[in-house]
């Protein structure tokens, strides 16, 4: 029996597969610290894709006290900005901050 080859089939499985694209956060963390890099790819990436961490899978001799700080600061300037769920919150911080401040007049009673 021969096995039938289904381009279209072929196509949608290798598309359904996830790439491996090079990780642009990582490489700068990996600039600033090793340690907030094995952060960043046991903590961070897993967190993001709704997994759970648990403290006892990490080698707590892979980083530093600095390194927790490191990567929290990272992340807070580069990627929470970035994720989809906050574009509203950014947009509506961009509005509001370059609108020009009112003059109103305050009475107190």
């Amino acid at each position: 029996m021969q096995a039938e080859i289904i381009p279209e089939l072929i196509i949608k499985n290798l598309r359904a597969v996830p790439s491996k694209k090079p990780d642009k956060h990582l490489k700068e963390l990996e600039k600033l610290s090793p340690g907030a890099a094995y952060l960043y790819r046991k903590v961070i990436i897993p967190k993001l894709d709704g997994k759970t961490v648990n403290t006892s899978e990490l080698d707590m001799s892979e980083f530093e006290l600095k390194d927790i700080e490191t990567v929290c600061s990272y992340y807070s300037n580069s990627i929470s900005v970035a994720r989809k769920e906050n574009k509203p919150l950014f947009l509506l911080y961009n509005t509001i901050t370059e609108l020009p401040p009112l003059n109103t007049r305050t009475s107190f009673l």
